[in-house]
């Protein structure tokens, strides 16, 4: 469906609570959003969240400057929406060396101009969401010197995105087959329904007992804090 479809669509998914899993790869630069459409989306994820549905989206190829690549040519640094909602699961991307190895080495994805890099940064629309600003004291480096409140206006912190990350290089992505012939793909594009993917096998496993996960990301940076070493790793070499 065309892009401004998307509060459209997500109100018939929303509506229906039939997909317990639904993936997006569609973004914009907040200040090209509205207020008005954020707000919209922003209501339907939390009722998808409080029917356990699960709403994992891109987080974009362009980095922090989706704006600047964008009609206007905004050069300030910016997050896209709607992966920057609090009621999403925002998903950035890596690239990987040795990818058949048991244990692939993960970069951090920034290839731009040539090909892409991860979206990220800070939000200036919505407030840091509790699942990240009230994590106990176990030094994820969550909130630091560029988390300030000024730059989406509450006296508090700011959402920062993204939640997690999958493999986004081209060079290592995905076989896709499209118009009748195979093709390797990469970008957030794939990451994101990958993470969609492992939500949907886990909503099938026998130790969900039928029950989906729904909104996970109260429950990944729970273990974040709490188990951190058992269940993440940090992706920070360029």
């Amino acid at each position: 469906a065309p892009n401004p479809a998307e509060t459209a669509i997500l109100t018939v998914y929303v509506s229906e609570d039939k997909a317990k899993v639904m993936s997006s790869s569609w973004g914009i630069c907040e200040k090209e959003s509205g207020k008005a459409a954020m707000a919209a989306v922003d209501t339907l994820l939390q009722e998808a969240a409080s029917q356990g549905q699960a709403f994992v989206v891109a987080a974009g190829d362009e980095g922090s400057t989706d704006c600047y690549t964008s009609s206007n040519k905004d050069e300030s640094l910016a997050v896209d929406f709607p992966g920057s909602a609090p009621f999403a699961t925002d998903v950035g991307g890596t690239r990987m060396e040795d990818p058949t190895a048991a244990t692939p080495t993960e970069y951090l994805w920034n290839e731009a101009p040539r090909w892409g890099a991860s979206g990220g940064g800070i939000s200036e629309h919505f407030p840091m969401p509790a699942y990240q600003g009230e994590l106990p004291e176990s030094g994820l480096g969550v909130i630091g010197p560029l988390s300030s409140g000024e730059a989406c206006g509450f006296a508090g912190y700011c959402r920062e995105v993204p939640d997690v990350s999958a493999d986004a290089d081209v060079q290592t992505g995905y076989v896709a087959f499209e118009n009748g012939g195979w093709l390797v793909d990469g970008g957030t594009s794939a990451a994101a329904p990958l993470w969609a993917a492992i939500a949907v096998l886990a909503n099938a496993s026998p130790a969900c007992e039928g029950k989906p996960i729904g909104f996970a990301n109260p429950a990944l940076y729970e273990i974040a804090a709490k188990h951190y070493a058992a269940n993440y790793r940090d992706i920070t070499q360029p």
